[in-house]
């Protein structure tokens, strides 16, 4: 139980225990004034120039780069365990923003806790204060209005801080505490990310594994096997003070999930995504994530790790349902591709006698659709021999087009049309204008009804026949950008060829779905 004092509890032979409490937020930034050992020569001078009632220094309760808007602070902290403790009976500070910058806190503090604990609280600048001399000062207009001001400093630096990384975020600036794994702060210029080849050359091995069909969980344990260190690991043995809430239980070991996260890192095709947290307010420090709609990417901001078709295509694997069978490492060649045609339901890979084939899960599982049951091998050579003939049509179609509208004379044509229809757009806008004109120089006596008549009809063939050539021109714009844009995706089909076997990758690149019929007739859908 703890009772109030007043004045009139101390006597001469009483003696302060004395708290020196320092704090500098690193807002504060190296300002000399607010330096910590800049205050600590100011309690100190006070002390032993003005402090002359017996007293012993109990000890000094600093914080070095922590906000004063909330009380999570390791030295404040300690401050308070011994003010309940009974340790100490008098707190100095420098002024009041030292103390707190937070308005409820101050008040909370000031008006009860210390007033509870018989605690001398003595503030050096302004409002000048000594609960001891003057109790009721904590009470009046000045203390809580300095409070206020001071909080409303810390709210008004806090979004200025919020535009300053926002800003930074849209102009491609790294403005975060840890980069991703495969790059590092470029020394000259720390809001600029540069590659970490050593880390770069292990993202780089876990895509090709990956492409090449190896599951997630194979791919953490072949790094495990080649002691090759997790990020956070690799983070620590390169010197970086990597903190994370898991840190401390991280073994260095790699995992499925890390694994993952990797391969979905926009980053290593050079987009830098920030914004992805937020603070719950300037005085809750809690961090929650945010949408996705509120994320900042910024595209090119750094250098690439992976080839955009690459990491597309890793994209395309890892959206696929797909499970590894046990004492695998690999994933089936068609996990996540083929379908039932009757149910649409993924089918289910089986063995029988050294033979795998696929059958409808549905009707292994509920007895309902057809078993749809087709051997692996001939779905591979019906695959196989299908995308080759689509390979060749593609081939072909693409030689006819590029006889037809060469690139460069296509591009050239187009934009040729696109003037023509520019123009005809104007002057059928200056044949409205006089259309529209008639009707005023009728009425107002200029021309007359014969005259009227006449030159409207003339007006509005010659509307028709403008509109007409309109319309033909934008049919022949839309087909030059058919013919272009066609031919990405018939590249696509032609850079693979030379293709001797089936794999994931080439799957990934072209085909959407692969669906078996009750009669092992399967139908394929291109991507495109």
């Amino acid at each position: 139980m703890h009772f109030l004092k007043n004045k009139a509890d101390y006597d001469k032979s009483t003696v302060w225990k004395v708290a020196l409490y320092l704090r500098l937020s690193r807002d504060d930034g190296q300002d000399e004034s607010s330096s910590i050992t800049n205050q600590r020569k100011i309690l100190m001078e006070y002390i032993e120039e003005y402090f002359d009632e017996p007293h012993v220094i109990l000890g000094e309760y600093a914080d070095d780069g922590e906000t004063g808007t909330d009380i999570a602070r390791p030295g404040f902290q300690r401050m308070i365990a011994d003010v309940e403790a009974g340790k100490i009976n008098c707190i100095i500070v420098k002024d009041l923003k030292r103390f707190m910058r937070n308005h409820a806190y101050q008040g909370f503090y000031l008006e009860q806790v210390f007033p509870e604990y018989g605690i001398r609280f003595i503030c050096l600048g302004e409002p000048k204060l000594d609960t001891f001399r003057q109790p009721g000062a904590v009470y009046g207009f000045d203390v809580p209005m300095h409070g206020i001001m001071n909080d409303r400093f810390a709210q008004g630096t806090s979004e200025a801080i919020k535009r300053t990384f926002a800003m930074k975020w849209r102009k491609g600036e790294f403005a975060g505490a840890f980069c991703a794994f495969g790059y590092s702060k470029d020394p000259a210029n720390k809001n600029k990310l540069i590659i970490d080849e050593e880390a770069a050359e292990t993202v780089r091995y876990i895509f090709k594994l990956f492409l090449s069909g190896m599951s997630k969980g194979a791919i953490a344990r072949r790094l495990n096997e080649l002691n090759v260190p997790n990020p956070a690991k690799y983070k620590r043995l390169h010197g970086v003070n990597y903190n994370s809430p898991t840190a401390k239980l991280n073994d260095g070991l790699w995992r499925r999930e890390t694994v993952g996260t990797i391969l979905a890192n926009e980053a290593y095709i050079g987009v830098m995504v920030q914004g992805k947290q937020r603070v719950v307010s300037y005085k809750i420090h809690d961090r929650v994530l945010n949408p996705k709609d509120k994320w900042v990417r910024a595209p090119d901001a750094m250098p690439a790790i992976i080839d955009k078709t690459e990491f597309e295509l890793a994209q395309t694997l890892l959206s696929r349902d797909t499970k590894v069978p046990k004492r695998s490492e690999t994933v089936s060649l068609f996990a996540g591709f083929i379908r039932c045609f009757d149910c649409n339901k993924a089918m289910r890979r089986n063995q029988s006698k050294g033979v795998y084939y696929y059958t409808c899960r549905t009707y292994s599982e509920k007895g309902g659709c057809f078993s749809h049951s087709i051997r692996s091998d001939d779905l591979e050579k019906a695959v196989f021999l299908a995308v080759k003939a689509q390979i060749a049509f593609a081939r072909e179609l693409h030689e006819t087009i590029g006889r037809v509208c060469q690139a460069a004379a296509s591009d050239a044509r187009q934009k040729r049309l696109e003037a023509m229809l520019e123009s005809k757009g104007s002057e059928l806008a200056k044949m409205r204008a006089v259309n529209d004109e008639l009707y005023f120089d009728l009425k107002t006596g200029v021309i007359g009804k014969d005259a009227y008549y006449r030159i409207k009809e003339r007006t509005e063939k010659t509307m028709e026949q403008i509109g007409g050539a309109i319309e033909k021109l934008k049919q022949e714009i839309e087909a030059c950008k058919l013919s272009k844009g066609l031919r990405p995706v018939l590249e696509s089909f032609i850079e693979h060829s030379n293709i001797q076997k089936l794999d994931r990758e080439i799957l990934a690149a072209l085909i959407d779905n692969i669906r078996v019929h009750a009669n092992k007739e399967i139908t394929i859908e291109s991507l495109y």
